[in-house]
Parts: structure tokens; C-alpha cells; sequence
């Protein structure tokens, strides 16, 4: 249930962020399952959340530095080459890593999740 509500506020582009703390200790817990979903996975929701709440620097350098501590555990190089390039370990010092942008992070998120289903036919 938990990977569902992240990935709502993920996609809701959620303007509260006070939640950033229980979806960063979801991030945690998700890396320790021994299964996870590949492409558009439980990490990568998490991720999205969070990486759309850091423009307070120190929250920024948290979850950066996090990022680059357990890069080999995410499998999320293609969202981070290109949503938030500046996260990944080759990225700038923690002092200098850019937000990321926020409208292309909810783009990702609501496709295919988020997108209208059209008009039905009929």
C-alpha cells in the first residue's frame, strides 16, 4: 500500500512536503527488499517524491549524499541520466548539485500512470 501512496504524491507533484521524511525511510526500506519492480519501479517513485522536494540545500545534500552511498543498489541510472544528472557519483560536489526539474520528474511520473484514457467510443 505504501508504494501505491508514493507513487500518487510522486504523480500529484504534491505541493506538501511534509511527508518528505516517511517516503525517504520507504526509500530505505525499499532497497533492502531482495525483489523490486524494474523501469518505472517503487525506487524510482520514492525517488521522484523526493528529488521534487530539495530546494531547502540540506535536505538537497541529504539525499544526494544518500543517493551516492548506495548507487549500486538503486538500478536507477537511466532516470538519474535523464531526470537529475547531477545526482548520480559523477555528479558536481553536494554543495554544488542542482534541483532537479520538477515538471520533467512529474512528465515521467504520470506516463503511462497519469495519462487520460481518452473518450470512450460509442
Amino acid at each position: 500500500m505504501k508504494d501505491y501512496a508514493v507513487i500518487g504524491l510522486a504523480g500529484a507533484g504534491a505541493r506538501n512536503n511534509d511527508v518528505w521524511k516517511q517516503v525517504f525511510d520507504h526509500l530505505r526500506s525499499v532497497l533492502r527488499r531482495k525483489r523490486r519492480a524494474r523501469g518505472q519501479s517503487e525506487v524510482s517513485f520514492a525517488l521522484a517524491y523526493l528529488a521534487q522536494h530539495v530546494a531547502d540545500p540540506s535536505r538537497r545534500s541529504e539525499l544526494v549524499a544518500f543517493i551516492r552511498r548506495h548507487w549500486d543498489a538503486l538500478d536507477e541510472a537511466d532516470w538519474f541520466a535523464r531526470l537529475w544528472p547531477d545526482a548520480s557519483p559523477d555528479g558536481p560536489h553536494l554543495d554544488s548539485v542542482a534541483e532537479p526539474d520538477r515538471e520533467s520528474i512529474r512528465t515521467w511520473v504520470r506516463e503511462p500512470l497519469f495519462r487520460p484514457l481518452g473518450v470512450p467510443k460509442g
